[in-house]
């Protein structure tokens, strides 16, 4: 296990204050649906990331392929599988992983930043358990517990700050994701033709914690021309 950069120390301490993973609103979800996976933490921050005039934070919809028990703790640490998952060699299938939500992530990263490297950005899920290895299944019970009720995501974005937040989320999570914030208001709600099939784009301005952050929520990357999603992205973030 690598050496974890002051931002991160700062989310494992805050995923074992709220006790992620054995908390009662977690051990209400394990009681409830079947098969569902130990939580996981974010993907990671970049080393550079603080030093970043545009911090910028992709958020998926929640991490799969990690049914196994967490070797310590009640959690999962995913900040060195972050880091292996952004080399395009390292891509296992049996993970569920999509090529495009981290290959189009990283281009997007090389396009805003002049290189691609994992340093600059911050990537975590909204959701941080599963029942499925392979899509997105998780129950509005699931949903609730996670970000109204434990607001992890909510500890997140207080912990590492980002002034943009990308959400690969497209409908499934519009009544969620504003309860991650103290306000959200929506400047844009449409649909963006992507090649040949249209996304949907939210833009909206939220506060959290004294912060005042621009939020996008689109559609997952996967099947999407990556040329126009990832210049529509950072057309956004400029």
């Amino acid at each position: 296990m690598s050496a974890h950069n002051p931002t991160e120390e700062k989310l494992l301490s805050m995923y074992k204050r709220i006790c992620m993973g054995n908390c009662s609103t977690c051990q209400s979800c394990h009681a409830t649906i079947e098969n569902l996976s130990p939580p996981v933490s974010a993907w990671g921050v970049g080393n550079n990331f603080v030093n970043e005039d545009k911090k910028l934070l992709f958020v998926g919809k929640n991490a799969r392929g990690y049914f196994d028990q967490p070797a310590n703790g009640n959690f999962h640490e995913a900040f060195d599988d972050g880091r292996w998952l952004w080399e395009p060699s390292n891509w296992r299938k049996n993970w569920g992983t999509s090529s495009a939500y981290w290959t189009y992530t990283r281009t997007i990263t090389g396009k805003i930043f002049g290189d691609d490297s994992f340093d600059h950005i911050a990537f975590t899920n909204l959701v941080k358990c599963n029942d499925s290895a392979t899509t997105d299944t998780t129950s509005n019970f699931v949903k609730d517990n996670c970000l109204k009720r434990l607001k992890v995501l909510s500890q997140e974005i207080k912990i590492i700050r980002p002034t943009h937040v990308v959400f690969y989320a497209g409908n499934a999570y519009d009544d969620y994701i504003p309860h991650v914030f103290d306000t959200f208001n929506v400047q844009l709600a449409t649909n963006k033709a992507i090649g040949q099939k249209l996304m949907s784009w939210t833009e909206a301005t939220a506060t959290l914690d004294g912060l005042t952050i621009r939020t996008i929520i689109i559609g997952h990357p996967e099947r999407l021309n990556k040329v126009e999603f990832t210049d529509a992205v950072c057309d956004w973030v400029r």
